[in-house]
């Protein structure tokens, strides 16, 4: 799953001049070369400190990434002033956030899936294989690819491991959420039947080879029958013993 492309920037200014203008601030455009980003919103903190957020997403993000960080200030003006007016300009500050570029994340805002991916193998994303948990934002049910799915698909996570180490350390409602999402995905718990055909799968493999080899071996020489009748008579006595005695 090939991670997405966008890089995000963010102007303050003095005023919210949109605002007095009537704008939302909220712009959606179009692929084009003059304008890089394709969206914008208003960004203004509940204090009032009046600022306008864009992101430059997808093919445009490709494009512009390996071009100067002038250069891509000055289309950004270039085009608010376009649609907002010339107080675009007037700006405190201009920062913007490349994240293809981040050593541990190499995107953002999430990882894209082919296409029958979602369909298939969704899941497969919060599904625990063995004792491996999986959190990440990725995994959230809510505001996946934001901060607040990756806390919530940390805590998920987290009882998980609690319900399986500990599991009289969760209150009465923990232990309904992982029951409940157990349920909800078809992820029943582990019971000892599949614990130990779990742990009976590299034999499995084993006798699957044999049978196969087997096969060619019956081709050459009759009296391969005797001995692997004998061998698998001997593989399944241990089996049934061992899956007796756990």
């Amino acid at each position: 799953m090939p991670v997405g492309h966008m890089i995000k920037f963010i102007l303050t200014y003095q005023t919210a001049f949109w605002r007095e203008k009537g704008f939302s601030g909220e712009i959606v455009a179009g692929s084009s070369t003059e304008c890089p980003f394709c969206v914008t919103f208003d960004a203004t903190s509940p204090s009032g400190n009046a600022a306008l957020v864009g992101f430059i997403a997808g093919q445009q993000a490709s494009q512009w990434s390996s071009k100067e960080r002038g250069e891509r200030r000055e289309a950004v003006l270039s085009s608010l002033v376009k649609y907002l007016g010339p107080e675009a300009r007037s700006f405190i500050h201009y920062e913007e956030k490349d994240w293809a570029k981040e050593d541990y994340s190499g995107g953002c805002p999430v990882n894209v899936m082919a296409p029958g991916l979602l369909t298939y193998y969704h899941p497969s994303l919060r599904k625990p294989c063995g004792r491996i948990h999986w959190a990440g934002t990725e995994t959230a049910t809510l505001w996946c690819g934001y901060m607040s799915g990756a806390v919530q698909a940390g805590q998920r996570a987290a009882l998980e491991v609690l319900a399986e180490l500990f599991p009289t350390s969760l209150t009465q409602e923990e232990q309904a959420a992982v029951q409940n999402k157990h349920s909800a995905e078809g992820g029943a718990k582990q019971t000892p039947t599949s614990k130990l055909r779990y742990l009976c799968t590299s034999k499995a493999v084993v006798i699957a080879t044999l049978a196969i080899s087997a096969a060619v071996l019956l081709a050459r020489n009759q009296n391969a029958v005797l001995n692997t009748k004998a061998y698998f008579t001997n593989v399944f006595t241990t089996t049934r013993h061992k899956i007796f005695v756990l």
